[in-house]
């Protein structure tokens, strides 16, 4: 037993890493980092790493369990290390924790929760639900520094376009569509502010086939920002999820499943992986320039992405998702936060996450939900924390 936990914990570690690597995400089902998100053990995972994490945990959870071959008391002191290898860890990641001095977020950001579907077409549509909500709550509670809202929120727009003039982009044939031109030209002027939305972005670049490469359209997915200088910035979502939005490399292997799953998802006009990361900048209602970093969806799972190794000093990294695909199962986003939490514990930074229906949460820096907004349409302010 001794020499068998530690044995099947590194296996456990390993096997994890490696369908990191091939699939792109990590075992989110069964990853042990998240059993101990809510405790002071989760600390840790700003030294061991997730992985590292989850091998420390199956290690002791192998260790509780008493040796049968042994007789009388001695069958017991494995489970005895056990516990203490876990008292251990429980009171030096309180240590870490008391250790950290968490102040108030560097700025006024406000989350809007439409719980809205992203493609509902018999109803409102979600960027007027978020408009509504976004003016009520601004004229009622006063003005932020930062608006966040959720991926997808605006339907998308050129690149191109956006880097025209504004003032010339306005299109009223349509009332209900709302694309990013528009957006900049109308809405952010009576918000008066920083905005973050989660959008789609396509720009002309080449697409490769085997050896032939063609002009083509590429869409991205992004969150983009709009300051209220006029300037807009974007990160695009750099690792994409795999069948929903790509297709995993190593299905190139088994070309006749690739072309199915192709077919079957439509992802030949799907996304393609952002180019490059870059911290995005505004300036707050001081003039001090602010730093934020943005993570779309479920790239809040992946702990090795650049958003979260950033060498800048950060003033929060803001989480955009769509947790649609599971209103019916709100333990799904529960689980999402629990990996943000691991993600702030790693990053010692505010994490603001902006969802579609019951995820949205201000996260500090020790990884303890602050505020969570229940199910429903609402607003999340971090000057109300």
């Amino acid at each position: 037993m001794h020499f068998a936990a530690p044995v099947v914990a590194l296996v456990f570690a390993i096997s994890e890493l490696l369908h990191a690597n091939a699939i792109g995400i990590t075992w989110i089902g069964t990853s042990a980092a998240l059993v101990v998100a809510n405790t002071p053990i989760a600390q840790w995972s700003g030294i061991l790493t997730p992985f590292g994490l989850s091998a420390v945990v199956v290690w002791i959870s192998f260790l509780l369990w008493p040796d049968w071959n042994q007789r009388g008391w001695s069958r017991w002191s494995v489970t005895a290390y056990g516990c203490s290898a876990a008292a251990v860890l429980w009171i030096g990641g309180w240590m870490i924790e008391s250790q950290i001095h968490v102040t108030a977020p560097s700025f006024k950001a406000l989350m809007i929760q439409p719980h809205h579907e992203a493609k509902e077409s018999t109803k409102q549509p979600t960027w007027k639900t978020l408009h509504e909500l976004t003016l009520k709550t601004l004229k009622k509670q006063g003005e932020v520094e930062l608006i966040l809202w959720p991926e997808g929120a605006v339907p998308g727009g050129n690149l191109h376009e956006l880097a025209s003039d504004s003032k010339t982009l306005s299109d009223k044939a349509n009332s209900n569509f709302m694309s990013l031109s528009r957006f900049r030209a109308e809405l952010l002027p009576q918000y008066g502010t920083n905005c973050l939305a989660g959008t789609s972005l396509s720009c002309n670049g080449i697409a490769i086939i085997g050896k032939v490469s063609y002009p083509a359209i590429c869409n991205y997915n992004c969150g983009c920002l709009f300051t209220k200088s006029g300037q807009v910035d974007a990160h695009e979502k750099i690792s994409l999820m795999p069948i929903r939005e790509t297709v995993p490399n190593w299905f190139n292997w088994f070309p006749q499943i690739r072309k199915w799953i192709l077919s079957e998802e439509n992802l030949a006009s799907r996304y393609q992986p952002g180019r490059n990361f870059h911290p995005l900048t505004f300036q707050d209602r001081n003039g001090v320039t602010r730093k934020i970093a943005v993570a779309i969806c479920y790239e809040s799972w992946l702990p090795w992405l650049p958003q979260y190794h950033c060498q800048e000093p950060l003033d929060a990294i803001c989480h955009l998702a769509y947790d649609g695909d599971f209103k019916d199962h709100p333990e799904y986003t529960q689980r999402m936060l629990l990996t943000i939490r691991l993600r702030a514990i790693e990053t010692r930074t505010w994490q603001l996450v902006c969802t579609h229906f019951s995820g949205t949460a201000v996260i500090d820096p020790r990884g303890r939900i602050v505020k969570q907004l229940p199910p429903g349409p609402g607003v999340l302010r971090t000057d109300e924390l």
